[in-house]
């Protein structure tokens, strides 16, 4: 793979001419100092040297909200159609953490019955990472293995007045001719292992105690450690945890008619297991209606079921969910590391 350079001077100018070919998300900088994945209006707005966003570019896989289906009853005969929509877009900054957890998800929808309107977002999307300078204080993808290069389809790397760049793919490739992109010399490819060397280790102050892939075992033998109960008891079920983490997959599917009653759609709509009727059924049983059950889920959620069905944990490390938690009892690193 051969290493590139840009100026960050030109960095503006590749942006504004992405902008003008199709949608470009970015980071941006709030006002009140948070940051967040957002469409871009100009390159000026986009911001790279940020700790963690508010939510996760996963959002612009699987929405909040999405319509799959749209229904019409024409004069007695139903008429039924699938919606997939989807255009070109570029996901400029994301970090190696929130890689690894669309690296999941590609293979959460991709497995068994595939997710078409995830997978059509994911094709019309192209990637381009960005390494962590200033980790949140939350962080902990070092200490779970996501600190990864797998799956961007470009990644920059700041170093000094310029960033280096590696091509991840041949769609990744062709974005190059956006921009003013030189060969690095030898001596900035030197400097590019140092950087990676200097940078490595940022997010271990905060770290599993153990190698991550014990963890499956390990949960497997603390179902009635005590931190369940001494945690779970002071849950409010607020649902904060899941709704920032850039694993969790789940939905509610619902169906809504409009004013006319002849038409509406079916939609998704993010969902998960801390609330409290995620695990209702139709004839009105709760297989989790206490917190303790939902709260202990979640963990074994992400540090057994999934690592046992697609061969990654669940967590990337992140941070949001333990920056969230309004009762201060989501922490991943510190939950996992009382059941030693």
């Amino acid at each position: 793979m051969e290493l590139k350079v840009i100026a960050k001077e030109s960095l503006l100018s590749f942006v504004n001419r992405l902008l003008e070919d199709r949608e470009v998300v970015g980071v941006r900088k709030r006002e009140d100092g948070k940051y967040i994945f957002d469409r871009l209006e100009n390159s000026e707005e986009l911001c790279l040297n940020y700790d963690v966003t508010l939510l996760p570019p996963k959002k612009y896989f699987l929405p909040q909200r999405e319509t799959l289906i749209r229904f019409e009853d024409k004069e007695g005969e139903l008429s039924v159609e699938a919606v997939v929509e989807s255009s070109p877009r570029v996901i400029i900054g994301v970090h190696p953490y929130d890689m690894a957890a669309i690296n999941l998800l590609d293979k959460v929808f991709s497995r068994d019955k595939k997710d078409a309107n995830y997978l059509k977002k994911r094709e019309d999307t192209l990637i381009i990472g960005t390494d962590v300078k200033n980790p949140s204080p939350y962080a902990f993808y070092e200490s779970v293995g996501s600190d990864t290069r797998e799956g961007f389809d470009l990644f920059f790397t700041e170093m000094g007045k310029s960033y280096v760049v590696e091509t991840g793919s041949q769609k990744g490739e062709e974005l190059l001719k956006y921009g003013d992109f030189k060969k690095a010399t030898a001596r900035e490819e030197n400097e590019f292992k140092n950087i990676k060397k200097q940078r490595k280790g940022l997010s271990l102050e905060r770290r599993l105690n153990f190698l991550s892939h014990d963890l499956p075992h390990l949960l497997g033998e603390k179902l009635e450690h005590p931190v369940w109960e001494e945690k779970s008891s002071r849950c409010l079920s607020c649902g904060s945890c899941i709704m920032v983490c850039p694993t969790c997959y789940c939905f509610d599917v619902q169906d809504e008619m409009d004013m006319s009653l002849t038409a509406g759609e079916r939609f998704r709509q993010w969902d998960g297991c801390l609330l409290t009727d995620f695990a209702r059924v139709a004839t009105g049983e709760n297989f989790r209606k206490d917190i303790k059950s939902r709260y202990q889920h979640r963990f074994y959620r992400k540090g057994k079921y999934i690592p046992e069905k697609f061969g990654m944990i669940g967590c990337v490390g992140c941070g949001r969910c333990a920056s969230a938690c309004l009762a201060d009892i989501a922490d991943p690193v510190e939950i996992y590391n009382a059941l030693l």
